[in-house]
């Protein structure tokens, strides 16, 4: 696992929510619950398939291993 420098990872929660709202309809999801959202959504995910579609972006794209369900799951622990 990753154990570099960890910074807070807070989003705007009023874009946030209404961009939720826009996406998938009034109050259907709360912004502030923002962070198990996103816990079950990293749950779901294919390493492989996700390291494949940030490789492209990645200036070092070797980077793209460090993204991974371990790791954006302890980024998502609250502290």
């Amino acid at each position: 696992m990753f154990k570099g420098w960890k910074t807070p990872v807070e989003p705007n929660l009023a874009q946030l929510q209404n961009a939720l709202d826009q996406t998938q309809g009034k109050e259907a999801l709360d912004s502030a619950n923002w962070r198990n959202l996103l816990i079950n959504k990293v749950q779901n995910l294919d390493d492989a398939v996700l390291a494949s579609d940030v490789k492209p972006f990645l200036e070092h794209w070797q980077e793209a291993a460090l993204l991974n369900r371990e790791n954006l799951q302890a980024i998502l622990k609250p502290e």
